[in-house]
């Protein structure tokens, strides 16, 4: 089954404890929703002095290292465009339900600094942001996941590891509701279990 919004699962540590936020996107006319699928070709990842790469090439046969940069055989960037609104108040097609908006699907929890579901859209932005900042979440080694239409756990393909690029939050003054949400997520190795496969090897 299509899943008819975008999920955004984050992992931060906010007010000192570990959380994992997840961020649904209404999309249709409820959340003016745009999403983009694009297939980026070129290099891949640049080596940053951490020796991570070189280590990488040891998983794969197809990762070739020139002058610190990598490009994997037939491979480019799988990335999604997002442009969206913030839920608020909103709720799920067919449904009394709210779309999640942090650590709680459930509204009468917050807003707080953890979790905003069903808040208004100041709340909303600066718990999204919070996660943002803290899980690092354009990070390999803390990769957020994905889920959307058919890359879902109802879907035909799996939920996208990701970083983000470029996030960015908008107050819209003349809607006393909508706070507008981008990014770029970008398809990511997870640098931990690659690293984790690597010690397993012989």
């Amino acid at each position: 089954m299509t899943l008819p919004y975008a999920r955004l699962t984050l992992d931060a540590e906010i007010a000192g404890v570990e959380r994992t936020g997840v961020f649904e996107l209404p999309g249709g006319p409820q959340g003016a929703s745009s999403i983009g699928e694009i297939y980026r070709t070129g290099f891949l990842v640049e080596d940053t002095g951490t020796g991570v790469l070189a280590l990488l090439s040891r998983l794969r046969d197809d990762i070739d290292l020139d002058d610190g940069t990598v490009r994997v055989s037939g491979g480019g960037q799988h990335a999604f465009a997002i442009d969206a609104e913030a839920p608020t108040t909103t709720t799920k097609p067919n449904s009394t339900e709210p779309y999640q908006w942090g650590s709680s699907p459930d509204p009468t929890v917050g807003p707080n600094k953890h979790t905003a579901t069903g808040a208004h859209k100041e709340a909303q932005q600066a718990v999204l942001m919070s996660y943002i900042r803290n899980g690092v979440a354009g990070d390999s080694f803390t990769p957020a996941t994905l889920e959307l239409f058919e890359h879902s756990e109802s879907g035909i393909y799996e939920p996208l590891t990701v970083g983000l690029e470029d996030p960015e939050t908008a107050i819209v003054n003349d809607d006393p509701t909508a706070a507008d949400v981008s990014f770029t997520a970008v398809s990511v190795l997870d640098v931990d279990q690659a690293l984790s496969q690597l010690q397993r090897l012989p």
